[in-house]
């Protein structure tokens, strides 16, 4: 069974390194890297929570690993111009990482027919965020007919696109669960020259056994970041607040 925990992660990252692996990030792919030398890409697609992006990308930058991070303008969980978020994504590109976009196509305001054009509005809106050139994209919880559609925009990389992506052995830890050999294993076994793990960074970093509970300390941290704010400048806000969350 698989250990999902800040330390398991550090666990993986190392496995990586002593099987020959390099980290990469999706700029660094779209430049070009030598066919012979074992690569990975570590995606994360920051779904819920900015900060355990953050928190995430700290742990990977002591650890000399740089990676993207896909941020999505149109989360339900988080505000991605707020300000401890903004200030969030300067911080994750300041140690050396790289921002993307991750798009919500299932959003009931995307058009189909402007699909392009408004993934790269979404691109140039993180890209203003992070101060830095947007270089990939990756959909939030993709339907079959959306891969199947194969979006191409110039200057971006789909991470679901097969032609952009075909060398890339592709696996994730979606709600925990790997589907097949897990990060780890896959590292270990060498097989693939060139792999593309997507990491969500909730699952390691808040080490709460069960996916439910993880949410949990999801909603709570993302309170915690609003009311930070709130008691810096709503006055009539006023004193601090505690959240207690049940389930029906």
């Amino acid at each position: 069974m698989t250990r999902f925990s800040m330390t398991a992660y550090a666990e993986l990252i190392e496995a990586g390194r002593a099987s020959g692996y390099r980290y990469l990030t999706f700029g660094e792919a779209a430049d070009g890297a030598p066919d012979h030398e074992r690569l990975c890409l570590l995606r994360h697609d920051v779904d819920v929570s900015v900060g355990f992006a953050l928190e995430m990308a700290q742990a990977e930058a002591t650890a000399g690993v740089r990676s993207t991070y896909f941020l999505m303008p149109r989360s339900p969980a988080y505000n991605l111009l707020s300000r401890h978020a903004s200030l969030a994504v300067r911080e994750m590109v300041a140690m050396g990482h790289e921002v993307a976009l991750h798009y919500d196509a299932a959003h009931p305001l995307v058009d189909d027919e402007r699909l392009t054009d408004q993934i790269r509005a979404e691109a140039a809106l993180v890209a203003e965020l992070a101060g830095r050139p947007v270089r990939a994209f990756s959909f939030h919880q993709p339907s079959a007919e959306i891969i199947d559609r194969k979006v191409a925009i110039r200057g971006l990389i789909n991470t679901y696109n097969p032609n952009q992506m075909q060398d890339w052995h592709y696996a994730s830890d979606s709600n925990r669960a790997w589907r097949g050999q897990s990060g780890i294993a896959l590292v270990r076994d060498v097989t693939h020259v060139r792999l593309q793990l997507l990491i969500h960074p909730m699952w390691w970093v808040c080490d709460k056994h069960g996916t439910e509970a993880v949410w949990d300390e999801a909603v709570k941290s993302n309170f915690e970041a609003m009311q930070r704010q709130f008691l810096e400048t709503e006055g009539a806000y006023g004193k601090r607040r505690t959240i207690k969350l049940s389930r029906d």
